[in-house]
């Protein structure tokens, strides 16, 4: 408004906005004198007396000259041969956008703690802030060109009406001779009358935009020595922005591929480990699926530990109490302990990561550990695995036996698919029960009732199939019935071909990808060459 509009021609709509904006602000200033808490040194004051000093100190200056309608004090004032100088006091207001950097951090702040990627939105913040720079510029641009020749010597000649004198309108020749608007009639870019302003504004944001981005004037190119000298300061600011431009952006694009970077860098290296040694391809394969997994399921991390064990002691039973004291609580051997050692169990736990086909625990090993599936699915097998006595799926335990009895494992686990699991050791467990003076009693009770279930149930299952081996029975059936099923599902030829990284996928991927990119070149194409009356624009109908 101040490079294009005149006091006379800002409507009562326009006094409106700025008495309701001038009127929030001040609202605004009294909630951070008043009510506004703030922290200090870490601490959250609340105290209205420190909220007051504190608002003294760093922001009722800045806040006070922004906020008071000092153009419309001065405009009662000040002679009206001071108009400009009127309408510049309005570029105070400009001070504020200072004190809202604040919050666009703030908000990124939440959007990042709610998963979100911030850096195509930081990309976006940058690219908006030099096209706002760039509207400041362009306003500039033609405030300069419009008070060359002062309005009011021009505004006589405005009943001229469109009457054409040399190369424009007598209205317009007057306002804009020896300008940039001038040479801009001229070519023909704007009309005799010298355009409406939204043409005006385009022109104007026409040359700053390039100037800053480029530093290329383009084909607006500044006439009178007050616009050469303008464009001569934008062009230096320009080149900062250029370089701020490119180094910005490289930045962002570079950490949106860091992490992923150094894990495929990670990666190459143990591939590259694997050639050199000739290794077979089924062991390519399962590191490349365990490497996907890796990615897929913990950003290519396995040492999360590491950043919790950093934070302080409550903080790190904060996170693991919504993590990994789910699995202690689940598990009815310590449902009598207190929530002290459920905490304490939950620091304990060591999160482990097993692809399909490993072995978690053997039978006839003497085990030292207890295990909680986060995620994923185990088997539990007999010693020839032969026999599946049970399949366990997320939130799951096993291996309970090794924290209380010093005997060999009873069976063999084996995952089905990547696990997540975490592992309590026997030491960690009774060092923190001993800590605690707790009475093992009950929970030897408890564990002993689902120790003995479990063995009966194994015992039952082994009578089962020694009976099933008899092709006389209705046992043997009905094994032989769930053994064929089991088969289909997981040697079944379709389900292969459509495996996420089957051969059948890729190639089918590799046909869409091609259509895609046919499409995206052909349909513009299409649309702007086709003619409506010709035999290709009934293809594209077609198409």
């Amino acid at each position: 408004r101040l490079a294009f509009q005149s006091e006379m021609e800002m409507s009562h709509f326009d006094f409106v906005i700025d008495l309701v904006i001038d009127s929030f602000f001040l609202f605004d200033m009294v909630l951070h004198f008043r009510f506004i808490a703030f922290i200090q040194n870490g601490k959250l004051v609340t105290d209205i007396n420190k909220i007051k000093r504190h608002y003294k100190a760093h922001k009722l200056r800045l806040d006070l000259i922004a906020a008071v309608p000092l153009d419309t004090i001065a405009r009662l004032v000040l002679p009206s041969r001071f108009a400009n100088f009127v309408d510049s006091l309005k570029l105070l207001k400009l001070i504020r956008l200072g004190r809202q950097f604040h919050t666009v951090d703030r908000l990124f702040r939440e959007l990042l703690d709610r998963g979100f990627n911030l850096a195509p939105l930081r990309l976006v913040e940058f690219l908006s802030g030099v096209v706002l720079i760039a509207h400041w510029a362009g306003c500039g641009f033609y405030a300069v060109a419009r008070w060359k020749n002062r309005y009011q010597e021009c505004a006589g000649k405005e009943s001229s009406g469109l009457e054409i004198s040399k190369w424009a309108s007598h209205h317009a020749e007057c306002l804009w001779s020896d300008t940039w608007i001038e040479r801009q009639i001229r070519k023909g870019k704007l009309p005799t009358s010298g355009g409406a302003t939204l043409q005006l504004y385009i022109r104007s944001f026409n040359w700053a935009l390039p100037t800053l981005v480029v530093v290329v004037i383009g084909d607006v190119v500044p006439v009178s020595s007050n616009e050469t000298l303008y464009a001569f300061i934008w062009m230096a600011i320009g080149v900062t922005i250029n370089a701020a431009i490119i180094g910005n952006v490289a930045n962002i694009v570079s950490n949106l591929e860091t992490d992923s970077a150094d894990f495929a860098g990670r990666v190459d290296e143990i591939k590259s480990f694997m050639f050199k040694h000739r290794l077979s391809s089924s062991l390519h394969s399962r590191v490349d699926d365990f490497s996907r997994y890796l990615w897929s399921m913990h950003q290519g991390s396995t040492v999360e530990d590491d950043f919790i064990m950093s934070l302080p002691y409550t903080l790190q039973t904060a996170v693991l109490e919504h993590t990994r004291a789910k699995h202690i609580r689940c598990c009815p051997f310590f449902d009598f302990c207190s929530k002290e050692v459920v905490k304490a169990l939950s620091l304990c736990l060591k999160p482990r990561v097993y692809c399909k086909g490993d072995i978690i625990c053997h039978y006839g090993d003497m085990g030292q550990e207890m295990f909680f599936l986060d995620h994923g699915t185990v088997e539990v097998i007999s010693a020839d695995l032969s026999t599946r006595f049970a399949t366990l799926h997320d939130g799951s335990f096993f291996g309970e036996t090794a924290l209380f009895i010093k005997q060999p494992r009873a069976s063999t686990v084996c995952a089905l698919s990547f696990c997540d699991i975490l592992e309590l050791t026997k030491h960690d467990f009774l060092v923190e029960l001993r800590r605690r003076q707790i009475n093992l009693s009950c929970m030897m009770e408890l564990f002993n009732s689902i120790h003995n279930s479990n063995i009966r149930r194994n015992k039952a299952v082994n009578e089962n199939l020694e009976i099933s081996k008899n092709q006389q029975t209705k046992l043997s059936k009905l094994v032989q019935k769930a053994d064929d099923s089991m088969c289909y599902n997981n040697d079944d030829e379709k389900a292969k071909v459509f495996k996420p990284y089957s051969t059948f996928r890729l190639c089918w991927g590799i046909c869409c990808c091609a259509l895609s990119i046919y499409t995206c070149v052909a349909v513009p194409y299409w649309v702007a060459f086709a003619e409506s009356n010709s035999d290709e624009y009934s293809l594209i109908m077609i198409n």
